[in-house]
């Protein structure tokens, strides 16, 4: 009970802040009247206008969504798919062969350590402003977290476990599904957590510089034409859709870490 009571009053206090925070830009632009901060009331009507204004039979998207929300989502969706599964397998085959971890270990933390959206012009150049090019640059950036959070779960697994494991005389791939990486998924759920966030921000980068459609490009051509609330507008749904990935993230993490929150209370 208390422990619920702590977790609503957290919620109700963010909930507050976020009330003022919003009243305050409320406030701000009616009476300061700055050319580039509309009122929020006015940019709260416009992104239901851009984003949530079509027909019924499109689930009320706009065509403004379908043509600049669904690649963005599509996009983001593909390119942080192929870090996740790429970064568990290299990350699992690193901490399962010390030699091929000794010899790639300068190269995941040179990856680690670049700026991903210097790779931008390199994708360009690779698969030019085609869908495949934002892919490759959302993988490219989101991939390092999961590689290193796997490898060191996969390395830092209960020894007593996986003694008991290997006493079962089970076969390879059963073990490593059954014991090594399940062992392992606390630390790779942390790094898919964080590979989300950085995708959701490359699909932005993305979206800016080398896109003809997209959440990115929306905002880059309003911003263009003067249209200040456009821009919020767009502004405003990127927030939300980094808000839903994180919120939809945490739910599928719960219902596969159901397992390890009561495990480490008896530990």
């Amino acid at each position: 009970m208390r422990r619920r009571a702590a977790v609503l009053g957290g919620q109700a206090s963010r909930l507050v802040l976020l009330v003022v925070a919003l009243a305050v830009w409320q406030l701000a632009a009616l009476h300061a009247q700055i050319r580039y901060l509309p009122p929020f009331s006015e940019v709260v009507g416009r992104f239901f206008a851009d984003w949530f204004s079509g027909p019924w039979y499109h689930a009320f998207f706009s065509t403004a969504f379908i043509e600049n929300g669904l690649p963005t989502i599509g996009r983001l969706a593909v390119g942080w798919l192929v870090a996740a599964v790429l970064g568990v397998a290299i990350g699992t085959a690193l901490a399962l062969a010390p030699r091929l971890d000794a010899t790639l270990s300068p190269v995941v933390r040179f990856g680690m350590s670049m700026p991903t959206p210097a790779l931008l012009p390199l994708a360009l150049a690779i698969f030019g402003l085609g869908y495949g090019a934002k892919v490759f640059f959302i993988a490219i950036g989101a991939i390092w977290p999961v590689i290193v959070n796997t490898a060191d779960g996969i390395r830092g697994a209960d020894p007593t476990a996986l003694a008991a494991a290997r006493s079962l005389s089970l076969p390879p791939v059963t073990w490593l599904t059954r014991f090594r990486i399940p062992l392992a998924s606390p630390q790779i759920m942390a790094g898919l957590r964080v590979s989300v966030n950085t995708a959701v921000l490359l699909i932005v980068v993305a979206e800016l510089y080398a896109a003809t459609s997209g959440i990115g490009f929306f905002i880059v051509s309003t911003q263009r034409n003067f249209d200040t609330v456009g821009t919020w507008s767009g502004i405003l749904l990127l927030a939300g859709l980094g808000i839903v990935c994180n919120a939809l993230f945490v739910i599928v993490e719960r219902r596969v870490m159901r397992w390890h929150g009561p495990a480490r209370e008896v530990q």
